[in-house]
C-alpha cells in the first residue's frame, strides 16, 4: 500500500489518543468494504519485473534482459502469495484496531472528496508551494473530521507485526534462495 502510506506519512509521527480497551473486531462485510475503498485497491498490481530493477540488472548483464526478466518474474510469482496474505493480515489488524466507528469514518474519507483534497494539500503537494491560510484551514478541517492519526498508528502497528512473522520470513527467504540460485545457474551478476 505505498500510496496509502505516503498519504498518511505526515500523520504517523503524531500520537493518537489512548484507549482503555481495544474495540471488538469489525465484521467481515465492513472489512471487505474498507478493502474496496482503499486507494491502492484500485490500482492494478504491476505486471512482470520491476522496470527499475530490471534496467539496473540489464546494465550489469548486457544482452541478457530476457533471462533476467524471467528470473524476476519467477521471484514475483514466488513471493506473491505471501505478500498478498501479509497485506490482508495487516489490513485486518488495522481495521480491528480502529473498530467499527473509526473504520466507518475512514471509509467515508476514502469514498468522499476529502481524500483527494487531503492528498493535494498534504503529502502530494509540491514542496515549493506552501499552503495558503485558507488551505491550511481546510487541511486542519479534514484532519479533525477523520481518525487519520489513529489510522496511521494502526497501520504502522499492523505493518510492524509483519516483520516478526516467521512464516512470511520463511517464504521470502525460500524465494530469495531460489532467485540467487537462478542468477548463479545463468551466470548473471545480481
Amino acid at each position: 500500500m505505498p500510496a496509502l502510506l505516503l498519504v498518511l506519512a505526515a500523520l504517523a509521527a503524531q500520537p493518537a489518543a489512548a484507549h482503555a480497551a481495544p474495540p471488538p473486531p469489525v465484521d467481515e462485510a465492513r472489512f471487505q468494504h474498507f478493502l474496496k475503498v482503499l486507494p491502492d485497491a484500485k490500482e492494478s498490481p504491476p505486471a512482470g519485473a520491476d522496470p527499475a530493477e530490471l534496467a539496473g540488472l540489464a546494465r550489469r548483464n548486457p544482452g541478457r534482459e530476457k533471462e533476467i526478466e524471467a528470473i524476476l518474474a519467477a521471484d514475483a510469482r514466488c513471493t506473491a502469495p505471501a505478500r498478498q496474505a501479509a497485506t490482508l493480515r495487516m489490513a485486518r489488524a488495522t481495521a480491528d484496531r480502529l473498530g467499527r466507528e473509526r473504520l466507518d469514518r475512514m471509509i467515508a474519507f476514502y469514498e468522499g472528496p476529502d481524500f483527494a483534497r487531503f492528498a493535494a494539500l498534504g503529502p502530494d503537494r509540491p514542496a515549493d508551494k506552501p499552503l495558503s491560510a485558507a488551505e491550511k484551514a481546510e487541511l486542519d478541517r479534514i484532519v479533525a473530521a477523520y481518525p487519520l492519526r489513529e489510522f496511521a498508528e494502526a497501520l504502522r502497528a499492523g505493518s510492524d507485526s509483519l516483520f516478526t512473522d516467521a512464516a512470511i520470513g520463511a517464504v521470502f527467504a525460500r524465494c530469495a534462495d531460489a532467485r540467487m540460485a537462478a542468477f548463479a545457474r545463468a551466470k548473471l551478476e545480481e
